[in-house]
């Protein structure tokens, strides 16, 4: 700009040292409902956030359905919060095995009306679409919640939806709406996936931009002990460790290596 009169122009300047800074609450408190399993709750800070969704992957023989049976479990056993565990084109004797295994007795608590295990086949649509399936899941679901008012949920495994899906957006707009609907139950939801290959880390590549977490079950194979080692990708609201954390499966059940966790 010109200044004909050849005076100085002086340009007030704000005072940055007396500028409000805008506060933040980067510790914010957030909801979380323990894992049931020991030495998870410790890198998660407390826990899954509740509620929330949270996807289980890992190849198989991991100890998938282990982590899945303990979260539920536990969960009624220890804090009281009842449960529902929807197995998808599966078989009722394989988790009684399981359970029988772990020393978990989940007919008791359906007995005492604390937890729900139930079945869903997909295979028996002639024709499989995405909206009206997961219309009918929510339904049921929903039922079931109200009648144990529950708290957690376990769908073991999601991966046949894929399948039958028509394309990978509707198989997507499927989880989608489920996650949304049983946050709105007010559950944190475990959906357990299969791990095709190393290189993928679900079969369709989706899952893990629908959920709120993600962990990740696998063997560490350049370790001569070939130990199983637990890495957790994401986690919403969370600080979580870069690297994977041992764990291992006894008849105690599933839990991080104590040394690493204490």
């Amino acid at each position: 700009m010109s200044n004909p009169t050849g005076n100085k122009i002086r340009i007030k300047m704000p005072d940055i040292r007396k500028t409000k800074e805008i506060e933040t609450d980067t510790e914010a408190d957030v909801d979380r409902i323990s894992t049931g399993v020991p030495g998870l709750d410790h890198i998660l800070e407390g826990g899954f956030p509740h509620p929330s969704t949270v996807l289980l992957t890992g190849d198989s023989g991991t100890g998938k359905t282990i982590l899945g049976l303990q979260y539920l479990y536990n969960g009624v056993k220890q804090y009281d919060e009842p449960g529902i565990y929807l197995t998808i084109q599966g078989y009722d004797t394989d988790l009684t095995w399981y359970c029988s295994r772990f020393n978990l007795d989940l007919g008791e608590l359906q007995e005492e009306r604390k937890a729900v295990i139930t079945t869903y086949e997909v295979a028996e649509y002639e024709e499989f679409h995405a909206r009206s399936v997961a219309r009918e899941i929510e339904k049921r679901l929903s039922r079931l919640i109200e009648s144990v008012d529950a708290k957690r949920i376990v769908v073991d495994s999601i991966t046949p939806f894929g399948y039958f899906s028509s394309s990978k957006a509707d198989y997507r707009k499927l989880l989608h709406r489920l996650s949304s609907s049983l946050k709105d139950e007010g559950c944190t939801t475990l959906f357990i996936s299969e791990k095709p290959d190393r290189e993928k880390l679900t079969p369709f590549q989706v899952e893990p931009y629908v959920v709120d977490g993600v962990i990740k079950l696998g063997k560490d194979e350049k370790s001569k002990q070939r130990k199983r080692r637990l890495k957790i990708n994401k986690m919403i609201a969370t600080r979580t460790p870069l690297g994977s954390t041992p764990f291992t499966i006894s008849k105690d059940g599933f839990k991080l290596l104590t040394s690493y966790y204490e």
